[in-house]
């Protein structure tokens, strides 16, 4: 339809503002898509958070019972007389075989890896695992920290690689005093298998970080004895002449170093090839994938306890865990607000008018 040329202002004001109005109505309604997301992803994301909390409390408290079941057990050992007379007397081939007998006995009751006697230079003198093929008897363990904290006459602990044995555990020690005087250590290994096998059923990631970040207890087997981040040369080396790991050369499993609060909760993004379940599955995933991470410390042993719930699904669904993954969003509403009163001035322009004018 035709309009005298007196009406194509008004034409044209009635067009640009339902363009105007159009373009209001898009934005809004991606915005509020927006919004639904970033609501639904904050909620999910402290679904997560809250859970994991309260798994972490339940894993830490699992972990402080099971050290606490055999914390006072090498104190009770060392006034065992037949043990006292061991390093406070002449050595003698028979009190050994006697003190071996029942270390061995103490063992198998309490389900401990190993119960062993130092003599005051820090060598075992007996074992409860005399009859085995790898023996500690002979040993000079005097390097090891729970040994040097025992002979000061204090209880000890530690957790380490076994140089003899090769197999990790948590070492309690206590110091055997004859006539006043630090005569020699009883040192009773603890291993954390059973832990870390209830541990695995669970859906989270549970891993025990010693001060440097080198994880020694874990849920996930890939996991052990990689560290969270990198490490300085200067602590490698300290670890290294340790020996507290062995032969130690760590796998990060962030490419950054991760620092993490007490209390506090991180997304930290986790290389992908420390994650070999991934592949197995088939699953396609980025270099690096989110994890949620919470850690509680553990003061008395020195450890730290992390907890790590995988937000790849949450990536999927929701975007970016890190915070609002909104600039697609954004630029899309942008073009719409720009674009939205600027098509009719483009369209119904008099220049436009007259040139259509002219070629009709």
């Amino acid at each position: 339809m035709d309009y005298p040329e007196i009406f194509l202002p008004l034409k044209r004001k009635s067009r640009g503002r339902w363009f105007l109005v159009g373009g209001i109505g898009v934005v809004a309604y991606l915005f509020s898509l927006w919004q639904v997301g970033v609501w639904t992803r904050k909620y999910e994301m402290q679904r997560i958070k809250r859970a994991s909390r309260e798994s972490l409390s339940v894993y830490v408290g699992d972990l402080k019972s099971e050290l606490d079941k055999f914390k006072a057990l090498p104190l009770i050992l060392s006034r065992n007389p037949l043990f006292v007379d061991l390093v406070s007397r002449p050595f003698s081939l028979s009190r050994q075989r006697d003190v071996n007998l029942e270390l061995e006995r103490v063992n198998g009751l309490a389900e401990t890896s190993a119960i062993y006697i130092l003599n005051s230079h820090g060598v075992a003198i007996a074992s409860s695992n005399w009859r085995g093929p790898v023996s500690f008897i002979g040993e000079d363990l005097s390097f090891r920290p729970y040994y040097q904290q025992a002979i000061q006459g204090k209880p000890g602990h530690y957790f380490a690689l076994g140089t003899t044995s090769k197999v990790r555990g948590y070492y309690f020690s206590a110091p055997i005093f004859f006539a006043g005087e630090v005569a020699g250590v009883i040192v009773v290994k603890v291993q954390m298998r059973r832990l870390e096998e209830n541990w695995s059923h669970g859906s989270e990631r549970v891993v025990v970080t010693d001060r440097y970040g080198v994880i020694f207890i874990t849920s996930y087997a890939p996991w052990k004895f990689c560290v969270l981040g990198p490490l300085d040369e200067k602590t490698m080396e300290v670890l290294r002449k340790s020996r507290r790991y062995g032969n130690f050369h760590p796998e990060c499993l962030c490419a950054t170093p991760v620092k993490i609060r007490d209390g506090d909760a991180a997304v930290i993004h986790i290389l992908r090839d420390m994650l070999p379940e991934f592949e197995q599955r088939g699953e396609k995933m980025p270099e690096r994938v989110p994890f949620l991470l919470q850690s509680q410390e553990m003061p008395e042993a020195g450890w730290t306890v992390h907890i790590l719930s995988d937000l790849s699904r949450v990536v999927e669904r929701h975007g970016s865990p890190d915070g609002i993954d909104a600039s697609g969003t954004f630029s899309w509403l942008s073009l719409a607000l720009l674009s939205a009163p600027r098509a009719p001035r483009a369209a119904f322009s008099g220049k436009g008018v007259k040139k259509s004018a002219g070629t009709s």
